[in-house]
């Protein structure tokens, strides 16, 4: 279950399943204020540590938010991942494109045939000043966490 861990003026961080913790570091200057959230990398994660990710995500841009009087919707874009056709005793790879213009970021799982295993993988981010770039990967995260929920019925 993700939680806050520590939300002062200058450092809000939350934790998820797994260990991880997604962390937000608050600069306050002169005539303005400058924000920096970052999320580790996450390497073969289950489906609740995914889900997970993404509601401490949330609630870090959500606090964040509220320190620096910035509205924050918590709705990401939807998107739609690469899906291939599922064939028996192969591993099967899904990939989604985090941000539609940039197919750099990605988010993807992949199912293990053998295991009848479900584990989803993603790169470490940073947004500086960006809290709707931090939402949409949250929304991605629940959206594949979703489907690997269907991909794991399939075993």
């Amino acid at each position: 279950m993700a939680k806050i861990k520590n939300n002062s003026n200058t450092r809000v961080s939350a934790t998820f399943k797994g260990g991880g913790e997604v962390v937000a570091t608050i600069k306050w200057l002169k005539n303005s204020t400058t924000f920096l959230i970052s999320s580790p990398a996450l390497l073969a994660v289950s489906r609740d540590e995914l889900q997970d990710f993404a509601e401490a995500i949330r609630l870090v841009c959500k606090a964040v938010g509220s320190k620096v009087k910035k509205t924050v919707n918590v709705k990401g874009t939807v998107i739609n991942p690469d899906e291939p056709t599922l064939e028996p005793s192969t591993d099967l790879k899904v990939d989604y494109v985090i941000f539609p213009k940039d197919k750099r970021y990605k988010l993807s799982f992949v199912r293990y045939c053998d295991m009848g295993q479900v584990r989803a993988q993603v790169r470490a981010f940073s947004f500086s000043n960006d809290i709707p770039s931090a939402i949409q990967v949250a929304s991605v995260a629940s959206q594949a966490a979703v489907l690997m929920k269907a991909y794991e019925e399939i075993a």
